[in-house]
């Protein structure tokens, strides 16, 4: 379960969130499933379509271009523009700001398939294994990273589930970047205080057909079936339907993930000037709920030794399920050679319902130390549901005064989110179950105990934000410079019905966050950056002895840029990243939180892209960085690490394409990836060991067919790493060898 202060813990520091969304369930659940539908349909009259399409061409209208594909790429993965760091398409070498672009042919050529196997080759990005999905979100430069999908954040920290099966790209914002899509609020108490996780996903697309399935199977009875098909219905219109389902496997005994996630799209393209796109989300998770292993029996053997893949699970106790909902409207307009307009309406929601056992101490049921002889069993059952509107029209000027070109848009971002949860205890606050290790696995767990639900939700908030923002692109020979001012009005109605937990925070918070750079073209090839952003979230999520003020973010950054110098392209950061007015215990107040802790980080970081020659490829990322509590009420957590946070990370990975000869078709790929020590817990009692890993890919493209082999963990290393179950305290084993083959077919 996550970290969970406030309204829904077992113990002082225990919260979580939720998402009310009664309505888009029902809203949303059939416009989707009739999305899926009609694309389905529409797709399988493609003949008849393309017939009429065909027929009209001779009456003066253009008929569908025939497929192309593109075999080449003078560098494979390097993305040349990005709209994740200004919100509209920019040269990367032109943004101030350290920006990592994923691009699909990096996705496709190493065979991800979650959201934690493309980032690890971005530096400073923290993995999520998918066994604590349900608890964690990501983290870049030590701290909580927002995901955005097309524009919108996600509400929830549930960013490990997200599918990339409509996955087009993926764009790493690192820092706070002024907070640039909302006020973040709507995610239920993560923030993009570390930066941002942007992902673009496939829409319709008029010009082109798509019509590809695929089919995956590995390790431990990993299985899924994909299936991509995009259909112009006339010059202006297109369906899209693109989705993926099946299961993942875990060395974890009895341990399955199902998964099932559909993206339908239709886009409208009557002219030039005119785009609007419709998309359509529906992901659904299910799953056991895991705890992690104590760390006696894993890290100490010294008392006993526990398998690796040991569950500790009640009899009967029923999966976590997870289901994801949205519809996403963006209408683009060229109103004239100046001006264009751009309006995103979004509704997003989100609901986690999780049940969870963990070893426990026999009072409040913290967590426990594992033993030989006798160990306590607790349970809970977390309910959290999300609902997010969003609305944010946007007007952007392209204009030339003399030698300067300007680039400057004007933009309103208004955000409401519900938010609604309990968390419900069998017994009370009481263990389900008192255990001897020494009896297993002869000896069973107890049955699980389904907790009285309360109604209507312990914890019922309401969070709005209006955000106006302005900034401004200036182009002047060798110069761009970047300026933004951010106003933001964010109001919280945080009210807890629940007697023993029970608070109302009801504040308004207003604050301008500024973000200013500037990048110095030496040639073509080379760039210098500097920057300074700053970030701001109202905190929500704990009792505060007073009412709380806006939690901000700094950011300073200088770096190093290439652009395909010799086929090297990338960049080298230096960045000093603080977080300020963080929620700590209050000690005169046992139970209650003040704001005086700073937290900081500070380091270097690369990312490097090397087109070393039309066949190969080369990609390197590496940290090296300090992340400290530099402020605290207890002065013994000063000068702490932060938990789960390395303080040195690397990957290298290159890729080798035949690309001509009896080999023509071939692809070969070998990585290695690193990391530190690992912070167990908040007050750094223990720390997981670094590990070194490598991973190997083999392919092969026949005509329409592509076929593939991915490896991870190829020397089979045992090791562990942090669970973030209650912030902390247990570990996780990590995946031994695993191996997946994947073969897909256009047609």
């Amino acid at each position: 379960m996550p970290p969970i202060p406030g309204a829904r813990r077992a113990r002082s520091a225990a919260r979580a969130h939720a998402l009310p969304w009664p309505t888009t369930m029902h809203t949303l659940r059939p416009i989707a499933h009739a999305a899926a539908i009609a694309c389905a349909g529409l797709i399988a009259l493609s003949p008849a379509v393309q017939a009429q399409t065909d027929a009209s061409a001779g009456n003066g209208a253009t008929s569908t271009l025939p497929r192309v594909d593109i075999t080449g790429a003078r560098e494979r993965y390097r993305a040349e523009t990005t709209s994740a760091g200004t919100r509209s398409p920019t040269p990367t070498e032109q943004i101030p700001q350290s920006i990592v672009t994923l691009n699909r042919n990096l996705l496709q050529d190493q065979g991800s398939t979650t959201l934690s196997d493309a980032l690890r080759n971005a530096s400073n990005v923290n993995a999520v294994d998918s066994r604590d999905a349900w608890n964690s979100n990501f983290k870049v430069r030590g701290f909580n990273a927002s995901t955005v999908v097309d524009g919108v954040a996600m509400p929830g920290y549930f960013a490990g589930f997200e599918s990339l099966s409509a996955a087009d790209r993926i764009d790493v914002v690192k820092g706070p970047a002024g907070a640039l899509y909302g006020a973040t609020q709507g995610q239920g108490g993560t923030t993009s205080t570390g930066g941002t996780i942007a992902l673009s996903t496939r829409a319709a697309d008029p010009l082109r057909t798509v019509r590809e399935v695929g089919l995956r199977v590995g390790s431990f009875d990993t299985r899924a079936f994909n299936l991509d098909l995009n259909q112009p219905l006339a010059e202006d219109w297109a369906v899209r339907l693109v989705g993926d389902v099946g299961q993942t496997g875990f060395e974890t005994e009895g341990l399955t993930q199902r998964h099932r996630a559909w993206a339908p799209s239709v886009t409208w393209q009557p002219d030039g000037r005119t785009q609007v796109v419709l998309r359509l989300r529906s992901q659904d998770t299910k799953g056991q709920d895991y705890s992690g292993l104590p760390r006696t029996g894993t890290l100490d053997t010294t008392q006993l030794t526990l398998a690796r893949d040991h569950l500790i699970v009640s009899q009967g106790q029923p999966d976590n399920t997870l289901m994801s909902r949205g519809a996403n409207l963006q209408w683009t307009e060229q109103i004239n050679e100046v001006w264009s307009g751009q309006l995103l309406l979004s509704r997003q929601s989100a609901e986690i319902d999780q049940r969870g056992v963990w070893l426990g101490d026999p009072l409040v049921c913290g967590f426990g130390a594992a033993t030989l002889t006798g160990n306590y069993v607790c349970g809970a059952r977390l309910w959290d549901r999300f609902t997010t509107t969003t609305v944010s029209p946007a007007l952007t000027a392209r204009y030339r005064s003399g030698a300067v070109q300007h680039t400057a848009q004007v933009g309103l971002d208004w955000e409401k989110t519900r938010d609604e949860a309990f968390m419900a205890f069998p017994n009370g606050l009481g263990p389900l179950d008192f255990f001897a290790f020494a009896n297993l696995p002869s000896t069973s767990y107890q049955t699980w105990v389904e907790p009285v639900a309360p109604d209507p939700a312990d914890q019922r908030n309401t969070y709005r934000s209006r955000t106006v923002y302005l900034q401004d692109q200036v182009d002047v020979g060798a110069w761009h410079v970047l300026g933004s001012l951010r106003h933001t009005d964010i109001q919280v109605t945080d009210v807890n019905a629940n007697a023993f937990f029970g608070h109302d925070n009801v504040t308004r918070n207003r604050t301008l966050t500024p973000r200013a750079g500037v990048v110095r073209d030496w040639t073509t090839q080379v760039s210098t950056f500097a920057s300074l952003s700053k970030g701001v979230k109202v905190p929500i999520g704990s009792v505060f002895s007073t009412p709380p003020k806006p939690e901000t973010s700094l950011q300073k950054e200088i770096g190093l840029r290439l652009k395909d110098l010799g086929g090297l392209s990338g960049s080298l950061a230096w960045f000093d990243l603080a977080r300020e007015n963080v929620a700590v215990g209050d000690p005169a107040n046992p139970g209650k939180s003040r704001q005086t802790g700073l937290q900081r980080s500070r380091g270097i970081e690369a990312d490097l892209r090397w087109q070393a020659s039309p066949a190969l490829t080369w990609l390197a990322q590496a940290t090296r960085m300090k992340a400290r509590i530099e402020e605290d009420t207890t002065a013994a957590n000063v000068g702490k690490v932060l938990f789960n946070v390395p303080e040195r990370s690397a990957r290298i990975a290159a890729r080798h394409d035949w690309l001509q000869g009896p080999a023509a078709g071939l692809s070969a790929g070998l990585g290695l990836t690193h990391h530190g020590r690992l912070a167990g817990d908040t007050t750094n009692t223990y720390f997981t060991p670094a590990a070194t890993l490598w991973d190997a890919q083999l392919g092969y493209r026949m005509g329409d067919a592509r076929y593939a082999l991915r490896i991870d963990n190829l020397a089979d290393k045992k090791y562990f790493v942090p669970s973030t179950y209650f912030g902390g305290g247990q570990v996780i084993p990590a995946r031994p060898r695993t191996v997946q083959a994947s073969a897909t077919f256009a047609f």
